[in-house]
């Protein structure tokens, strides 16, 4: 229509030009009409020029409208053909058509230069015809500019008009607002206002750390304000807190003090030995004292100390044991035993030995040693001190009756039986504990059984599972796996009456209980005299407490020297003798009110402060002494550097540096003023040159090995008192042999024969009545072989070695070999290792030459001597005095032999009947020694999926669920995604359904059926079945603006997107500003986008990531995945055995993995969620969301088929297709859709 109508307004014009040019033409321009002509321009006056002295002026001239003349002669502006009053449109007029007096000016239009449908109102023009654009019927923008701003458009709060009605920002609600005195951003949190909105000087936003600095931090990356962004700042609730740089791990305890410093779960050093994240205690509670100690550490009690049963010790301890009155240790150093307390019936006289356990009851006492035998002492009025033999691995003392665990896992009990409680109950088990006169049991299914008095029904059974159990006076508690404490029987004092808390330990006593919180702090409860953990009332638990007799010392966490000077204040928190900063400022080691200068540490080199140190001070005592400054005694030698300045004749330092007047080139050592010459002793070895054996070895000489033989040049480099036996050295080894005849006329052809290394060197004989023969040699072997003559019997010979006898013969000579003897060699099996000696490992063999690192009498089982000789001993860890002997475990494995499949294989340390430990008894387990394979009740095909994640459980080709959806094997689809605040999932249509967060619109997805979602942090991303991508949301950096090209996996990311095309080539698109947009070439099977950082498999399984990297994020191992996840700034991936491995940022634990088998992973912002083989899911890392407690790495239980994490939440599917999400619940995005039921079910 628009065309047709363009094309008759062509028609008009061309006729209106015709029409004119035949006027121009004819009109007035015939013979007949022509009069004078005086500007010769065609026309006269007669003929209507109106202007005859202007050439420029005439009808035929063509008028144009604008210039207020009529150039025509016609009596207008312009052309006006029908004298309507319009010119016409071709000289500039109005008039549509000039032939037609009833066809005016054309309609009323508005210039529209912002093409929003709305004309300024100043702009108005006509028009023949409706224009195309540019142009609005109406007069409605009053801001031509922008073409959201017009009388119909909606107001916005931005301080302008925007719908023209002359006011600003009205009716709009109003929200708080905060003054943004510095523009950043981020307003002040203590000026609120109200506003529609983010207006100039006003943010919506608040927690600025300072609104006067534009530079200044905000509490959102800076909670605590101290100029430490949240991800280099360990807590960022405390301004006090260390920074990542000083404290790696965030777990409080500096890098200098960290057994672990890239684990948040280990400790202090010397506080967790084993670096098990718990501090290494022992607790163990009496009758009405309780006594604790650090493993491999001191020993603390508390409660009644009338025997001294509260006073230990000075001694290093194992473990302790509280009895009735008296308490017991097993001290570090060699497993020996120690008692103190009451001593009555001998209960504190320990034997000697080396013990691994000990048990102290109500007057007798037992400790079980290396060799799983007991030993028993004290009150044995009932047996109770008599012990049966056999192996044992457990022992525990009650009142007057004591049991213990043997080998086999039955229990076996002794002394007083009047309730019974030496009266076992039968069964395997794994613990027991002896209570006053009744005794229980733990199982490895968590149950427990008691035996014996049952008063006060100490003999039920709590109902639950527990992992802890001790029996106390007349009630028990257990520790159940989640910490939960359970206590029953008696409880008059509250004794079993527990703390709500988490535990992970117990120990009961008569009226009292005490345990170990999961925080390490002891907690006790029942009778108020014996539960005091705070002796000296400072608020400190004493397991913390520098010294909980003194409330002015605190926490050893906080002071871990203990000196009363607080971590940050002290100089040297390590050094209990150096000063705080508050009395030493510059930590010089002088007082600040006996420093020159405390700001300056090199002020305490100047005694006199007088400004000169004491290196170039003559007198450094008086500071008006200056004389000869530099140079005492005018030798041009400094005073630093001489070492005696007041002697000229003393040489200077650097030529002597010990100052003993030896020149440091003839000085043994020249740090050692006592060294000797180097001319009298070319070793240096303090024994001079004539009087050493080797005096090329400062090591070896003359009695070096004592133990070995003390006048013997010997080789000792260990310094154990052993000689190293390959040494060779050049003194001679001397032999004497005095003979004899009794009749004073010789041997009558007898003699003796000396053979020096095998070869013939001497004969001997005695020709009168005594005769004496030395022989000095270098040779390492030498014999005597007798030969007879005509009488042997008035023959006699000694031998001797260096002036020791050795052999004597008189009478019955033999001919042949009488004796074979060697030069003194040493007999250490590693000169390298003190440790290493004969009679190190007692117990193995007193004599033997064995390596016992530990000190506890048995000999290392893998030790190999230095000439390659197998030595073993039975210590199966010689590191630790507590680990039990190969006597018990053959293999060393740390299974006992009765319960190791294979007890002569250490790399078989599983339990009888189930060698693979999963749990499964081998009759029922697809492979027993194949722990990811389980048992056929719950894997038919036995392919290690279990049925609820095994597509096809009858086929052990088929895939898991979590990772083929729809069962068609061609696995990898994903039908749920967690992103930054918002979830999308394909339900059971394959249509798209989200919800969260939607201020980007990533909440608002397009119609159609998908087979793959994936979601960023304001985004996400679909592909449909034939592998065209449609993303949505937040398009700031293009990052929902994807290529044609046919794709067959998607990974959206905090701005960027990337996927894996049908070429197997990796492509990307939005933010790239860290180069995680720019993927490798090469060819890929998977692809993970994080926040500012990519990963990908490719073909072979490899891992290749590119990106940000200043966690390491990008920086993966070696090795083969089959899957992986990127997250905020740390990666998680599957290797082929279903463990996982994270790199990356680790400051909230979040690539630090449990074990297990997993299918599948998920990597959130500071959290990692995985699903395991079973389809349970597990999730570490940060459980924080900011400073609210979310909860978001703590999973659900149930069987789940899929997880996926964003940033703050997580969700799951159900094996009915139901979901389950947690965590942040900002925006609901714990709530999923009402109905939802996720494809493909």
């Amino acid at each position: 229509m628009l065309l047709k109508s363009r094309i008759g307004y062509m028609e008009r014009k061309r006729r209106e030009m015709h029409s004119l040019a035949m006027f121009l033409m004819f009109g007035c321009g015939s013979e007949g009409n022509k009069q004078v002509d005086q500007d010769a321009d065609g026309y006269s006056v007669q003929a209507g020029d109106c202007d005859d002295t202007d050439p420029n002026i005439s009808p035929s001239v063509l008028d144009l409208v604008g210039d207020d003349e009529d150039l025509n002669c016609d009596g207008h502006d312009g052309v006006d053909v029908d004298q309507d009053g319009l010119a016409s449109i071709v000289s500039g007029g109005v008039d549509c058509d000039d032939r037609n007096e009833d066809i005016g000016k054309g309609d009323a239009y508005y210039v529209d230069a912002d093409d929003d449908g709305y004309g300024a109102p100043d702009e108005k023009v006509f028009l023949c015809d409706p224009p195309l654009s540019g142009y609005s019927e109406n007069d409605l923008d009053c801001d031509d500019v922008s073409p959201v701003v017009h009388a119909q458009a909606p107001e916005r709060c931005n301080e302008q008009d925007d719908d023209c009605d002359d006011l600003i920002d009205e009716d709009l609600e109003q929200v708080v607002v905060y003054v943004d005195a510095d523009n950043d951003g981020y307003g002040n949190s203590d000026l609120p206002d109200q506003a529609c909105g983010d207006i100039f000087g006003f943010s919506t936003l608040n927690g600025d750390c300072d609104d006067d600095d534009s530079e200044s931090t905000v509490m959102a990356f800076d909670g605590d304000c101290d100029g430490v962004l949240f991800e280099d700042d360990c807590d960022d609730t405390d301004p006090e807190s260390y920074v990542v740089e000083e404290d790696t791990d965030c777990d409080n305890v500096p890098n200098g003090l960290d057994c672990d410093s890239e684990n948040p779960e280990a400790f202090y050093t010397d506080r967790d030995v084993n670096c098990d994240g718990s501090l290494d205690l022992h607790l163990s509670v009496g009758y009405d004292h309780s006594c604790m100690t650090w493993i491999n550490g001191d020993a603390f009690c508390w409660g009644d100390d009338t025997y001294g049963q509260s006073s230990p010790p000075d001694h290093d301890f194992v473990m302790v044991a509280a009895g009735g009155y008296h308490t017991c240790g097993i001290q570090v150093s060699g497993g020996a035993l120690v008692c103190w307390g009451d001593d009555e019936a001998g209960k504190t006289e320990a034997p000697q030995g080396s013990y691994i356990e000990v048990t102290a009851g109500l007057y007798h006492t037992c400790a079980l040693d290396i060799l799983g035998q007991i030993s028993c002492w004290g009150d044995n009025s009932y047996g109770q001190s008599t012990p049966p033999s056999g192996g044992f691995v457990q022992i525990e003392a009650g009142s007057n009756h004591t049991c213990a665990l043997n080998v086999a896992g039955g229990v076996q009990c002794w002394g007083d039986n009047t309730q019974g409680q030496s009266t076992p109950i039968s069964g395997i088990f794994l613990k027991l504990s002896a209570g006053g006169e009744h005794t229980c049991a733990l199982a490895s299914s968590g149950s427990v059984q008691c035996w014996g008095d049952n008063t006060y029904e100490q003999l039920a059974e709590p109902g639950v599972s527990l992992e802890e159990i001790s029996a106390g006076g007349w009630h028990n508690c257990g520790v159940t796996s989640s910490g939960e404490l359970q206590c029953w029987g008696l409880d008059d004092e509250a004794q079993s009456t527990p703390p709500e808390e988490p535990f992970y330990a117990v120990s009961s006593g008569k009226y009292h209980t005490c345990g170990l919180r999961n925080d390490d702090h002891v907690v006790c409860w029942g009778n108020e005299a014996n539960t005091n953990v705070d002796q000296d009332e400072d608020g400190i638990n004493m397991v913390f407490d520098c010294d909980d007799s003194d409330p002015e010392l605190g926490a050893w966490n906080l002071d871990y020297d203990c000196d009363g000077a607080f971590r940050f204040e002290d100089c040297d928190d390590l050094d209990p003798a150096v000063m705080s900063e508050l009395n030493d400022a510059d930590c010089d080691g002088v007082l600040s009110i006996d420093d020159c200068d405390d700001q300056n540490p090199l002020s305490v080199l100047d005694m006199d402060c007088d400004g000169y140190s004491s290196n170039d001070d003559c007198n450094d005592l008086d500071p008006n002494d200056v004389a000869f400054l530099g140079d005492c005694d005018q030798d041009s030698i400094p005073t630093g550097l001489d070492c005696d300045d007041t002697d000229p004749l003393v040489m200077h330092i650097v030529y002597d540096t010990d100052c003993d007047g030896v020149n440091n080139d003839e000085d043994c050592d020249d740090e050692n003023p006592l060294a000797a010459f180097i001319e009298n002793d070319a070793d240096c070895d303090g024994v001079e040159t004539d009087l050493d054996c080797d005096d090329n070895n400062p090591l070896a000489y003359f009695g070096a090995a004592p133990l070995d033989n003390p006048q013997a040049c010997m080789l000792d480099v260990d310094g154990d008192g052993y000689g190293d036996p390959s040494f060779s050295n050049s003194a001679p080894f001397c032999i004497t042999v005095e003979t004899y005849d009794a009749q004073g006329n010789g041997w009558d052809g007898a003699y003796l024969k000396l053979f020096i290394d095998d070869f013939y060197d001497e004969m001997l004989w005695c020709s009168y009545g005594y005769e004496e023969h030395t022989f000095c040699f270098t040779a390492q072997d030498y014999h005597f072989e007798f030969v007879s003559g005509l009488s042997n019997e008035e023959i006699s010979y000694t031998i001797y070695e260096d002036g020791v006898e050795v052999f004597s013969k008189a009478s019955n000579h033999q001919a042949g070999v009488v004796w074979e003897g060697q030069a003194p060699a040493g007999t250490d099996c590693d000169d390298s290792n003190s440790s290493a000696h004969p009679g190190a490992a007692e117990y193995d063999d007193p004599e033997a030459c064995m390596l016992d690192d530990d000190n506890d009498g048995w000999g290392d089982h893998f030790f190999i001597s230095q000439d390659g000789s197998f030595l073993g001993g039975a210590d199966c860890d010689d590191s630790d005095s507590t680990v039990i002997t190969y006597l018990l475990d053959g293999d060393c494995d740390g299974v006992m032999a009765v319960d190791d499949c294979d007890d002569s294989n250490y790399f078989d340390a599983n339990l009888s009947g189930d060698c693979d430990g999963d749990g499964v008894l081998f009759e029922d387990d697809c492979d027993d020694d194949d722990v990811l394979l389980g048992s056929t009740e719950f894997d038919a095909d036995c392919d290690a999926i279990l049925i609820q994640q095994d597509c096809d459980d009858n086929n052990p080709d088929s895939l898991v669920v979590a990772i083929d959806p729809e069962c068609d094997g061609t696995g990898s689809e994903s039908v749920l995604s967690a992103g930054g605040y918002h979830t999308c999932g394909l339900d059971s249509t394959r249509s798209i359904q989200c919800w969260g967060d939607d201020s980007s619109s990533q909440c608002s997805p397009p119609s159609g059926t998908f087979i793959q979602i994936t979601s960023g942090e304001l985004h996400s991303c679909a592909l449909d079945s034939s592998g065209v991508v449609q993303c949505w949301g937040d398009n700031s950096y293009n990052q929902i603006t994807p290529p044609s090209t046919a794709f067959v996996q998607l990974s959206a990311g905090g701005a960027h997107t990337c996927g894996l095309n049908v070429y197997d080539d990796i492509e990307c698109w939005g933010s790239n500003y860290a180069l995680q947009s720019t993927p490798p070439s090469g060819s890929f099977a998977f692809v993970s986008s994080g926040d500012s950082h990519t990963c990908a498999l490719d073909t072979t399984g490899a891992a290749h990531c590119w990106g940000r990297n200043y966690d390491g994020q990008s920086t993966p191992p070696p090795g083969f995945f089959t899957y992986l996840s990127s997250g905020g700034n740390h990666t998680c991936a599957l290797d082929l055995a279903g463990a996982v491995h994270c790199w990356g940022d680790d400051s909230y634990g979040q690539s630090t993995p449990p074990s297990g088998h997993f299918v599948q992973v998920s990597s959130g912002l500071e959290h990692t969620c995985g699903l395991l083989l079973s389809g349970e899911v597990q999730c570490w890392g940060s459980n924080y969301s900011g400073t609210y407690l979310s909860n978001k790495a703590t999973a659900p239980a149930g069987i789940f088929t899929q997880v996926t994490s964003g940033w703050e939440h997580n969700c799951t599917i159900s094996l009915t297709g139901t979901l389950e999400c947690w965590g942040a619940s900002w925006y609901d995005l714990t709530l999923s859709p009402t109905g939802y039921i996720s494809y493909p079910w």
